[in-house]
């Protein structure tokens, strides 16, 4: 999901640095001894995605000193838990998921297992949407290769040649279920001139109004905004399944509903751990912390301050070689079954009884953060991932400021398409006030700009 820049200076106190890496060439004065955090978009080289669409962190950047690190989300396996969850809910549900293809009488003129799905994205040049589509497809045996063998991962506004797979289950008497699957057609929505809720509305009807087409069996989005659109626009009255990305309340509540289970499930993200996990590591590493990734995180600090069952979801990530360090947050599948759960969310009060404020410091730490995109999801979610920023921030920095926020006029779309990294790169000053970088990249590949100026 692309994001809105806001920069913010974020005030707390000062602490001893940390050692010098003498062998590593960004390393060259003073400002290069303290702690640096990425958080948020992931720290890549220029080959982030090879042929198998594999993540390729920027281990250099990441060994910058012994205090850099980056805290974000487990792209890889999260994508995955989605895919697993699709077919989890297609083998449980293999004897009823077929809609059959019938005639005007209601009789059945189709016998084969053909299940049909619609693939809808929100924008698939975003590398946690990329990395959905292609796992979703090679779960689901519908990732095409071209004569190279190279996998093809396209996801247009409708799809000349259906992608075809598919998928074999063993019965509990030792048979087997076999289906064909075909994705019938895709979309994205971003950047659309329509409103998502025309959209999704629009292309299930026509399909459907289509005689000589097939049932639509499964909905595929990768974001709970678009399958809550979906559920509300066609999938609750006819009864298909419909599976969503990042679990917000609005996608829990479609998944209570329980109208023949249409909201089958999302990929549950806690944003409000994300949210914590930066400024708390950040704030180990100024205090000099040896288990700065769990101290407080995944264990216990002196006030009894932790996340509860953050040890299930987050999992500390080294390269032995050089030395970087990654924090990487997954999520859990939620679905009908376990839904009643979070029957009172509220993701603007998602946080732990066991996270305590801190007492007051004094670190000075220049942070840059970058509002969440309102283009796709509703102004209040969005508003939502922003107060768990903001929430958290204030716990571990209390002299949080906010200023040198951007205009109206400069938060739009063609704005940032024409700033990148310069704008915070402009705001990249002063260095040797601060005690502390706190880095949100616009472009995952600019960690490097960053650092050349820490060197300095």
């Amino acid at each position: 999901m692309k994001k809105k820049i806001i920069l913010l200076p974020l005030f707390a106190c000062l602490i001893s640095s940390c050692s010098k890496n003498e062998e590593n060439k960004f390393v060259t004065g003073q400002n290069a001894d303290k702690p640096v955090v990425f958080y948020g978009t992931p720290v890549l080289t220029q080959n982030t995605l090879n042929g198998s669409y594999q993540l390729e962190y920027d281990d250099e950047a990441l060994s910058f000193n012994d205090k850099t690190l980056y805290v974000g989300l487990n792209y890889e396996e999260l994508a995955n838990l989605q895919a697993d969850m699709i077919y989890n809910y297609i083998q449980v549900n293999k004897d009823s998921i077929n809609r059959k293809k019938t005639n005007s009488a209601g009789e059945v003129i189709d016998e084969n297992n053909i299940l049909s799905y619609i693939l809808v994205t929100d924008d698939n040049s975003s590398l946690l949407s990329r990395m959905q589509i292609r796992a979703i497809r090679k779960r689901l045996g519908t990732l095409e290769t071209d004569t190279n063998g190279s996998e093809i991962l396209d996801c247009g506004s409708e799809i000349s040649i259906k992608k075809q797979g598919t998928l074999q289950f063993t019965n509990a008497d030792d048979t087997k279920t076999e289906f064909s699957i075909e994705e019938a057609s895709s979309i994205v929505m971003k950047g659309s001139t329509s409103s998502v809720e025309y959209l999704t509305r629009s292309i299930f009807t026509e399909r459907e109004a289509d005689t000589s087409s097939r049932p639509i069996d499964l909905v595929i989005t990768v974001s709970d905004a678009l399958s809550v659109s979906c559920y509300n626009n066609w999938c609750r009255n006819n009864k298909v399944p419909v599976f969503g990305f990042g679990g917000n309340s609005d996608a829990l509540k479609c998944m209570q509903d329980k109208v023949d289970v249409p909201y089958a499930g999302t990929v549950y993200v806690n944003n409000s751990y994300l949210a914590y996990m930066k400024a708390r590591a950040l704030y180990n590493l100024m205090e000099n912390k040896d288990n700065f990734y769990e101290y407080g995180i995944t264990v216990a600090d002196d006030q009894g301050c932790y996340l509860e069952n953050g040890s299930k979801y987050i999992k500390y990530v080294t390269n032995s070689k050089n030395n970087s360090k990654k924090l990487l947050l997954s999520g859990r599948i939620v679905n009908y079954t376990n839904a009643s759960e979070y029957s009172n969310y509220d993701e603007r009060k998602n946080f732990d009884s066991t996270l305590k404020y801190t007492s007051t410091t004094n670190h000075k730490i220049w942070y840059n953060r970058i509002l969440t995109d309102r283009s796709i999801i509703s102004e209040d979610a969005a508003k939502d991932i922003d107060d768990y920023e903001y929430t958290y921030d204030k716990k571990y920095f209390s002299m949080l400021n906010l200023n040198e926020q951007m205009t109206d006029e400069e938060r739009t779309t063609d704005y940032y398409k024409l700033q990148n990294e310069k704008y915070f790169l402009k705001q990249f000053v002063n260095l040797n006030d601060y005690d502390g970088y706190l880095i949100e990249l616009y472009k995952s590949t600019n960690a490097k700009e960053y650092l050349s100026a820490i060197k300095q």
